[in-house]
């Protein structure tokens, strides 16, 4: 993939999704060959677009949602999917669905939250995790991927060779396994029904 560097992310423009990180990040990397794409909808999206018109950051488009079955065209679109989440300790817990959306289409996942996403983005070595709302770390590690694009391609890669014992519908089957072990009735100790 040659030419812009391109950053996106699909989904709600909500306070818990900390996207200002992404009008940060824009105006450190202004003038360098980088372009953020910014798709959905949601209360903080007026917010955001007022804001990028007043920094004047044209390497941002801030885009209404699609139909969910151009999604995935619009993810493999990009270099690297951003999946943020707000500075806010409640959220650590939280492993965004778009963790998983970004593995499946074998794109690096820059991770921008601490906890669970962090650790798995690690743990598989399929993307970079940074901290939540630090518009510096998303520039130096969007800077970073630009520049090492063989890195950012494993990466994308690495995700894509595990996704698929995270994708969702196995998860439900495990969750369903589970369940029905539960549920299951218990043998009495002696082996003798009661």
């Amino acid at each position: 993939m040659n030419g812009t560097y391109v950053v996106g992310y699909a989904g709600n423009m909500g306070i818990a999704q900390g996207l200002g990180i992404v009008l940060d990040a824009a105006e450190r990397l202004r003038g360098e060959d980088v372009r953020f794409v910014v798709v959905g909808d949601g209360p903080i999206a007026a917010e955001l677009r007022a804001e990028r018109d007043r920094r004047g950051l044209t390497g941002v488009e801030l885009r209404p949602g699609v139909p969910v079955k151009a999604v995935g065209d619009l993810l493999l679109s990009c270099n690297a999917l951003l999946i943020p989440l707000g500075a806010h300790p409640l959220l650590a817990d939280f492993i965004p669905s778009k963790l998983y959306d970004a593995m499946a289409v074998g794109r690096p996942a820059i991770v921008a939250a601490r906890g669970e996403a962090a650790a798995l983005v690690r743990e598989y070595n399929c993307g970079v995790a940074i901290e939540p709302e630090d518009g510096d770390a998303l520039a130096a590690v969007v800077r970073e991927l630009n520049a090492d694009r063989p890195r950012s391609q494993r990466l994308g890669e690495e995700g894509r060779r595990v996704a698929h014992d995270h994708a969702r519908s196995r998860q439900v089957a495990r969750l369903e396994q589970v369940l029905a072990e539960a549920a299951a009735p218990a043998s009495p100790p002696n082996g003798r029904m009661l």
